[in-house]
């Protein structure tokens, strides 16, 4: 049960800054700078903030115990800190270690005091793709071990096993629209240190996971420049929660 659950932390940590919100950045919150790559504003109720380099420094949320994340960004490092609906700090933090090119080397998710940090190392390829990770509890040995293959820029498969036995946790294979660049990348949301995105578009997953096997499509409506605006997602042929995206 742990090797599964630092499995989907590690997965949630890379996927997403952001849990839900619908409060809108304050009047003094900069815009990004002006960028060939667009800054997300929003995705459902999550909304963010940018400072002057288009990197990621807010993020409000609503449905939650935590409001909203602060990150704060040094040479080697980026912080980001939590804060309750009262507006006081609370314990859970996500601290990145950056290399000298400016990705992530390491990753300390802190979730409680009561609660061992847990830890992500990664490996990039030329194109600062993510192409190895590995995750476990501070102060032990690393349990898990993920492993991205990529084709034509690409993400086309990943496969996480278990550091204790070699034991094959989860699969996953991706499939893209190839004539629709991928503006939902890392980059979008101002956090590039975690690694470049895909080429294109996301289509479809399919994950094995102990012998179960799901597969989830995804279709995107685009505004007049051709950004997407919303995300449809079907999981087992059955419709699943639709994410909605403004643009800066």
């Amino acid at each position: 049960m742990k090797q599964r659950l630092l499995c989907i932390v590690a997965l949630c940590l890379l996927i997403s800054c952001g849990k839900y919100n619908d409060k809108p950045p304050g009047p003094n919150d900069p815009d990004p700078a002006p960028s060939a790559h667009p800054r997300i504003k929003s995705i459902n109720g999550n909304t963010y903030a940018y400072d002057s380099l288009g990197r990621l420094i807010r993020s409000y949320y609503s449905n939650s115990l935590t409001a909203r994340t602060e990150y704060s960004y040094t040479r080697d490092s980026v912080i980001g800190r939590d804060f309750d609906l009262q507006d006081h700090p609370i314990s859970s933090a996500t601290i990145f270690y950056l290399r000298n090119d400016g990705l992530a080397a390491h990753e300390k998710y802190i979730i409680d005091a009561s609660t061992a940090p847990i830890v992500l190392s990664f490996k990039f390829n030329g194109d600062r793709q993510l192409i190895e990770q590995t995750a476990g509890e501070e102060g032990k040995a690393p349990t898990n071990h993920t492993i991205y293959y990529y084709s034509k820029g690409d993400l086309d498969s990943s496969k996480t096993f278990s550091l204790n036995n070699n034991t094959l946790l989860q699969s996953e294979h991706y499939e893209y629209y190839t004539d629709r660049p991928n503006l939902l990348s890392n980059e979008s949301n101002g956090v590039a240190f975690i690694g470049a995105g895909s080429a294109n578009l996301l289509k479809k997953e399919v994950q094995v996971n102990a012998g179960a096997t799901s597969i989830i499509e995804y279709t995107y409506e685009f505004d007049a420049q051709k950004r997407p605006v919303k995300r449809h997602m079907i999981v087992d042929g059955a419709p699943w929660a639709d994410l909605t995206y403004t643009w800066f």
